[in-house]
């Protein structure tokens, strides 16, 4: 197996030393200048990683993401019904969320203007994510479940998901209140039991 290149364990270590700052400052009071002194590198230096503040603060949240997703899949699958699965993954997917949110102290107004950037980025992560639920819902329904319907089934599996937390997000509870969470879970949950149950008829 191929080692790590420096050039790809620096920035590893800058994205590790870049979430520790976002999240001890918040998005707004840090800059570029507080990551380059964290790294030991010049100004001039880091901008060869990234571009702007804007860049990086993506980046990081995609590499926390995705390594909180990675480890949500594992426990996942330890438990020991596809039924138990869909309700846990889809539950522990809202404190996912949330922790993203609180990850640069975001402002619900901050929240709605980047998130339609870091959803363009996060396209292959959400492509692995539908195709870890999909077969999730094969066993659900026993493989008897055809093709397109599984597709539209798990299609709307995320879209409830997708909804509630957005709703939470536009008016800042998952921000200021962390007893929203549990609600929008229940909500998220019953839904989609009813969109589930709604499969089994067909």
């Amino acid at each position: 197996m191929a080692r790590p290149s420096t050039q790809n364990l620096k920035r590893q270590e800058l994205l590790e030393k870049a979430a520790v700052i976002f999240k001890r400052y918040g998005y707004d009071k840090t800059n570029l200048e507080d990551i380059s002194k964290a790294m030991n590198l010049n100004k001039a230096t880091l901008y060869y990683y990234v571009k702007n503040k804007e860049q990086l603060f993506f980046e990081v949240l995609l590499s926390e993401c995705t390594q909180m997703l990675e480890e949500l899949n594992k426990q996942t699958l330890l438990k020991k019904t596809p039924e138990a699965q869909i309700k846990y993954y889809f539950s522990k997917r809202v404190g996912l969320y949330a922790s993203m949110v609180r990850l640069g102290c975001l402002t619900k107004e901050q929240l709605l203007v980047i998130q339609p950037a870091f959803m363009k980025i996060y396209h292959d992560v959400f492509s692995n994510d539908h195709h870890f639920v999909a077969a999730i819902v094969v066993q659900y329904f026993n493989g008897k479940l055809p093709a397109n319907k599984l597709k539209e089934c798990v299609n709307l599996l995320f879209d409830v998901s997708y909804a509630y937390k957005n709703e939470a997000a536009a008016f800042g509870d998952l921000i200021e209140n962390n007893e929203t969470i549990s609600i929008i879970q229940n909500k998220i949950l019953k839904t989609q039991q009813h969109i589930l149950q709604s499969f089994q008829a067909i």
